[in-house]
C-alpha cells in the first residue's frame, strides 16, 4: 500500500490523514489574521476530507476561548478545546494530541512563521522518519526577518542548554513546525510538561524508543507581536532542569513509553503484498 492509498483509505473511513495542532494563549487579535491561511489547508487537503484543525485555548485571559468556540461551530473538521487551569504551550499540546483524530499530527504556531507549504515535503519524510522539526538553524533554511538581538540572544543561550542537558546536537528545537507520525501518537500522554520544553521531552522519548527523528530546514519569518519575556524564559530553564533530573532519577516510565511505540506497529495497517 503506497502512502497515498494510506492516506485516502484513511480519508474515506473518516479517520484524518493530519490533524493541526494550535496551541493558543491570548491570540484574540492575531488568530483572525492568520485563521484564513488554516482553512485554505483544510479546503486544499488532497484527499478531501483528511484534515482536521484542534484549536486549543491554554486558558486565555482575553476573548480567545469565545472567538474559537465560534469558529468550531462554523464546521466539523475544527475542534475548540480548552485547557482548564493556564500551564503553558505544553499543556496546550498535549490535550489538543488527546483529542485529535488524525494519524499524523502537525504542530504549528498562530504566527505561521513557517507556512503550510512546507507540510507536503515533511509528510513525505514521515515515510522514512517518525518525526521531523523544521529548523531555522541548519543548511537550506532561510530567516527572511530576524527576530531581535535580545530574542536570539536568549534564543541560542537556551538552544546551547537544551542541547548540552539532553545530550544531543539539534540546531534549533523551538521552530514552531513540528510533524509526528504514527507511531509517536501515544508518546504525548507521557509528558509531564507544560511549557515549550514539553516538545523536547517528546524528543527525548523518542531517542528512547529508538524512533527516528528529521530535523529539515524551513522558510521562517519572525511576528513582532509574538512576545516571550525573560519569565517565560525562566521557567522554561526551570522545566529543562527537572526535564533532566527525571531521567537521572527514573521517573520516566520508559517501559511504558517503549509500549506506547510498540503498540503503534501492532495496529499499524499491514503492507499490501505486490502481485506477481
Amino acid at each position: 500500500m503506497t502512502a497515498q492509498d494510506s492516506d485516502a483509505a484513511a480519508a474515506a473511513g473518516g479517520e484524518p490523514v493530519v490533524s493541526v495542532l494550535l496551541p493558543l494563549y491570548n491570540e484574540e487579535r492575531r488568530l483572525p489574521r492568520t485563521y484564513p491561511q488554516f482553512l485554505a489547508f483544510l479546503d486544499g487537503f488532497a484527499p478531501a476530507g483528511g484534515a482536521e484543525l484542534v484549536l486549543a485555548d491554554d486558558c486565555s485571559a482575553d476573548g480567545t476561548w469565545k472567538l474559537i468556540e465560534g469558529l468550531a461551530r462554523e464546521r466539523e473538521d475544527v475542534v475548540a478545546v480548552r485547557v482548564p487551569v493556564h500551564g503553558g504551550k505544553g499543556a496546550a499540546l498535549r490535550l489538543a494530541a488527546a483529542r485529535a483524530r488524525g494519524r499524523s499530527l502537525l504542530a504549528v504556531d498562530c504566527d505561521l512563521s513557517t507556512d503550510f507549504s512546507f507540510y507536503p515535503p515533511f509528510a513525505k519524510l514521515l515515510q522514512e522518519h517518525d518525526i521531523v522539526i523544521g529548523s531555522r538553524r541548519v543548511a537550506g533554511a532561510d530567516v527572511t526577518k530576524s527576530q531581535n538581538l535580545y530574542k536570539r540572544c536568549v534564543g541560542q543561550i537556551a538552544q546551547f542548554l537544551i542541547n548540552r542537558l539532553n545530550r544531543w546536537d539539534y540546531g534549533d528545537v523551538n521552530c514552531g513546525f513540528k510533524l509526528y507520525g504514527p507511531r509517536t501518537l501515544g508518546l504525548f500522554r507521557h509528558t509531564v510538561l507544560d511549557s515549550v520544553l514539553m516538545e523536547s521531552e517528546m524528543l527525548n522519548f523518542a531517542r528512547l524508543a529508538g524512533l527516528r527523528v528529521k530535523e529539515e530546514p524551513v522558510v521562517w519569518t519572525n511576528d513582532e507581536e509574538t512576545r516571550i519575556g525573560m519569565r517565560q524564559y525562566l521557567h522554561a530553564m526551570l522545566e529543562l532542569c527537572w526535564m533532566r533530573l527525571r531521567f537521572i532519577l527514573g521517573r520516566y516510565d520508559v517501559a511504558a513509553i517503549k509500549a506506547a511505540v510498540a503498540d503503534a506497529d501492532a495496529d499499524a495497517p499491514a503492507a499490501k503484498t505486490p502481485e506477481a
